[in-house]
Protein backbone atom coordinates (compact mmCIF):
# COMPACT_ATOMS: atom_id res chain seq x y z
CA UNK A 1 0.00 0.00 0.00
CA UNK A 2 1.29 3.41 -0.98
CA UNK A 3 -0.28 6.50 0.55
CA UNK A 4 -1.94 8.69 -2.03
CA UNK A 5 -2.35 5.93 -4.61
CA UNK A 6 -5.51 4.02 -5.37
CA UNK A 7 -6.41 0.90 -7.26
CA UNK A 8 -9.62 0.17 -9.11
CA UNK A 9 -10.81 -3.38 -9.66
CA UNK A 10 -13.73 -4.41 -11.82
CA UNK A 11 -15.24 -7.77 -12.77
CA UNK A 12 -14.17 -8.65 -16.33
CA UNK A 13 -16.13 -11.88 -16.71
CA UNK A 14 -17.78 -14.72 -14.87
CA UNK A 15 -16.52 -18.04 -16.24
CA UNK A 16 -19.16 -20.78 -16.18
CA UNK A 17 -18.36 -24.23 -17.53
CA UNK A 18 -17.31 -26.63 -14.80
CA UNK A 19 -19.87 -28.77 -12.97
CA UNK A 20 -17.90 -29.07 -9.71
CA UNK A 21 -15.49 -26.81 -7.74
CA UNK A 22 -12.58 -25.30 -9.66
CA UNK A 23 -9.24 -26.32 -8.10
CA UNK A 24 -6.67 -24.32 -10.09
CA UNK A 25 -6.19 -21.56 -12.66
CA UNK A 26 -3.14 -20.69 -14.71
CA UNK A 27 -2.42 -18.37 -17.63
CA UNK A 28 -0.86 -19.56 -20.87
CA UNK A 29 2.39 -17.79 -21.69
CA UNK A 30 1.86 -15.55 -24.72
CA UNK A 31 4.18 -16.07 -27.67
CA UNK A 32 3.68 -12.47 -28.81
CA UNK A 33 1.85 -9.34 -27.68
CA UNK A 34 -0.97 -9.82 -30.22
CA UNK A 35 -1.86 -13.32 -29.06
CA UNK A 36 -5.14 -13.61 -27.19
CA UNK A 37 -4.91 -14.44 -23.49
CA UNK A 38 -5.74 -18.04 -22.57
CA UNK A 39 -6.65 -19.44 -19.17
CA UNK A 40 -6.45 -23.06 -18.03
CA UNK A 41 -8.77 -24.29 -15.25
CA UNK A 42 -8.95 -27.66 -13.51
CA UNK A 43 -11.88 -28.96 -11.55
CA UNK A 44 -13.24 -31.68 -9.33
CA UNK A 45 -15.53 -32.63 -12.25
CA UNK A 46 -12.49 -34.38 -13.81
CA UNK A 47 -12.12 -31.87 -16.61
CA UNK A 48 -9.61 -29.21 -17.58
CA UNK A 49 -10.90 -26.29 -19.65
CA UNK A 50 -9.02 -23.83 -21.87
CA UNK A 51 -10.71 -20.41 -21.88
CA UNK A 52 -10.25 -17.58 -24.37
CA UNK A 53 -11.70 -14.11 -24.77
CA UNK A 54 -13.70 -14.11 -27.99
CA UNK A 55 -15.08 -10.63 -28.70
CA UNK A 56 -15.39 -9.66 -25.01
CA UNK A 57 -16.93 -12.99 -23.99
CA UNK A 58 -14.79 -15.57 -22.17
CA UNK A 59 -15.73 -19.07 -23.27
CA UNK A 60 -14.18 -22.54 -23.11
CA UNK A 61 -12.50 -23.41 -26.42
CA UNK A 62 -11.23 -26.88 -25.46
CA UNK A 63 -12.00 -29.49 -22.81
CA UNK A 64 -9.73 -32.35 -21.79
CA UNK A 65 -10.23 -35.02 -19.18
CA UNK A 66 -13.36 -37.07 -18.69
CA UNK A 67 -16.12 -35.66 -20.88
CA UNK A 68 -18.75 -37.35 -18.74
CA UNK A 69 -17.49 -35.84 -15.50
CA UNK A 70 -17.46 -38.32 -12.62
CA UNK A 71 -18.60 -41.32 -14.70
CA UNK A 72 -16.30 -42.89 -17.25
CA UNK A 73 -12.74 -41.81 -17.84
CA UNK A 74 -9.35 -43.22 -18.55
CA UNK A 75 -7.67 -46.02 -16.62
CA UNK A 76 -5.85 -44.49 -13.66
CA UNK A 77 -8.22 -41.53 -13.50
CA UNK A 78 -9.13 -40.35 -10.06
CA UNK A 79 -12.82 -40.20 -9.21
CA UNK A 80 -12.05 -37.02 -7.27
CA UNK A 81 -11.06 -34.82 -10.19
CA UNK A 82 -7.98 -32.73 -10.87
CA UNK A 83 -6.04 -30.85 -8.21
CA UNK A 84 -3.97 -28.76 -10.62
CA UNK A 85 -3.24 -28.27 -14.32
CA UNK A 86 -0.40 -26.49 -16.11
CA UNK A 87 0.90 -25.77 -19.58
CA UNK A 88 4.36 -27.00 -20.56
CA UNK A 89 6.89 -24.18 -21.13
CA UNK A 90 6.32 -24.19 -24.90
CA UNK A 91 2.53 -24.48 -24.31
CA UNK A 92 2.00 -27.53 -26.54
CA UNK A 93 1.25 -29.89 -23.64
CA UNK A 94 -1.10 -29.83 -20.68
CA UNK A 95 -0.48 -31.77 -17.49
CA UNK A 96 -3.08 -32.38 -14.81
CA UNK A 97 -2.79 -34.33 -11.61
CA UNK A 98 -5.41 -35.96 -9.46
CA UNK A 99 -5.85 -36.66 -5.77
CA UNK A 100 -4.96 -40.31 -6.27
CA UNK A 101 -1.46 -39.52 -7.55
CA UNK A 102 -2.07 -40.01 -11.27
CA UNK A 103 -0.48 -37.69 -13.83
CA UNK A 104 -2.47 -36.98 -17.00
CA UNK A 105 -0.86 -35.48 -20.11
CA UNK A 106 -2.33 -34.10 -23.32
CA UNK A 107 -0.33 -33.04 -26.37
CA UNK A 108 -1.53 -30.54 -28.93
CA UNK A 109 -1.59 -32.08 -32.39
CA UNK A 110 0.70 -30.37 -34.85
CA UNK A 111 -1.15 -27.85 -36.95
CA UNK A 112 0.37 -29.33 -40.11
CA UNK A 113 -1.28 -32.69 -39.34
CA UNK A 114 -4.63 -31.00 -38.78
CA UNK A 115 -4.32 -28.98 -41.99
CA UNK A 116 -3.55 -32.13 -44.00
CA UNK A 117 -6.78 -33.75 -42.76
CA UNK A 118 -9.00 -30.79 -43.80
CA UNK A 119 -10.78 -30.55 -47.12
CA UNK A 120 -10.12 -27.61 -49.45
CA UNK A 121 -13.56 -26.23 -48.59
CA UNK A 122 -12.79 -26.25 -44.85
CA UNK A 123 -9.48 -24.48 -45.47
CA UNK A 124 -11.21 -21.71 -47.43
CA UNK A 125 -13.86 -21.16 -44.75
CA UNK A 126 -11.37 -20.62 -41.96
CA UNK A 127 -9.91 -17.25 -41.09
CA UNK A 128 -6.48 -16.76 -39.59
CA UNK A 129 -7.65 -17.62 -36.05
CA UNK A 130 -5.55 -18.29 -33.00
CA UNK A 131 -4.17 -21.83 -33.07
CA UNK A 132 -5.87 -22.70 -29.77
CA UNK A 133 -9.35 -22.17 -31.20
CA UNK A 134 -8.72 -25.06 -33.59
CA UNK A 135 -6.43 -27.11 -31.37
CA UNK A 136 -6.97 -30.81 -30.88
CA UNK A 137 -5.51 -32.21 -27.67
CA UNK A 138 -4.53 -35.89 -27.70
CA UNK A 139 -4.38 -37.81 -24.42
CA UNK A 140 -1.05 -39.46 -23.69
CA UNK A 141 -0.93 -42.62 -21.54
CA UNK A 142 -1.70 -41.90 -17.91
CA UNK A 143 1.42 -41.88 -15.73
CA UNK A 144 1.24 -43.45 -12.29
CA UNK A 145 3.80 -43.91 -9.57
CA UNK A 146 2.63 -41.77 -6.69
CA UNK A 147 0.12 -43.57 -4.51
CA UNK A 148 -1.13 -40.47 -2.68
CA UNK A 149 -2.07 -36.98 -3.71
CA UNK A 150 0.34 -35.04 -5.91
CA UNK A 151 0.75 -31.67 -4.18
CA UNK A 152 2.89 -29.73 -6.64
CA UNK A 153 4.54 -30.01 -10.02
CA UNK A 154 6.94 -28.01 -12.16
CA UNK A 155 8.29 -28.26 -15.71
CA UNK A 156 11.94 -27.67 -16.48
CA UNK A 157 12.41 -24.54 -18.68
CA UNK A 158 12.68 -26.58 -21.91
CA UNK A 159 9.65 -28.78 -21.12
CA UNK A 160 11.58 -32.06 -21.25
CA UNK A 161 11.18 -33.01 -17.59
CA UNK A 162 8.32 -32.78 -15.13
CA UNK A 163 8.97 -32.78 -11.39
CA UNK A 164 6.17 -33.87 -9.03
CA UNK A 165 5.95 -34.06 -5.26
CA UNK A 166 3.40 -36.05 -3.28
CA UNK A 167 2.04 -36.73 0.18
CA UNK A 168 3.44 -40.25 -0.27
CA UNK A 169 6.77 -38.61 0.75
CA UNK A 170 8.34 -38.94 -2.71
CA UNK A 171 9.46 -36.55 -5.40
CA UNK A 172 9.55 -37.93 -8.91
CA UNK A 173 11.30 -36.68 -12.03
CA UNK A 174 9.50 -37.67 -15.25
CA UNK A 175 11.17 -37.56 -18.68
Amino acid sequence: YHSGSSTAVSLEALLLGHEEPVTSLTWRKRKNINEKPCLLSSSMDRTILLWMDDEDVWAPVSRVGSAGGILGGSIGASLMGFVDARFSPNCNRIVGHGYGGSIHLWTQEELAQLEAMKTDEEKQEEDEEDELLNARWVADPCVTGHFRSVEDMAWDPEGEYLLTTSTDQTTRLWA
